[in-house]
């Protein structure tokens, strides 16, 4: 599986673009369905980077409020891709 995610500057933004497979999101920015690729990639937009929780296996993945600080994405990312993910960002 690969997995995207864009990096949004506002929700309306975010909103505009939310292409991603969550699942459920208390501003419902993500649909409960038709944001997975057809190929089963994920695309996730990140509201702000300081929303970004983290990521877990796919059968885990949700977006959070609290920690701001980059490490948390770098943590999520190398998570993903230790679980045989490959990810993309523009």
């Amino acid at each position: 599986m690969t997995v995207h995610y864009l990096i949004a500057g506002s929700r309306a933004e975010a909103k505009s673009t939310a292409i991603v497979d969550w699942g459920w999101h208390p501003d419902r920015l993500c649909g409960r369905d038709g944001y997975r690729r057809p190929n089963g990639d994920f695309v996730i937009p990140v509201v702000d980077i300081q929303y970004l929780v983290g990521i877990r296996p796919p059968s885990e993945i949700y977006l959070g409020y609290a920690w701001s600080a980059v490490r948390h994405i770098d943590a999520a990312l190398r998570e993903l891709r230790a679980c045989g993910c490959t990810v993309h960002h523009p």
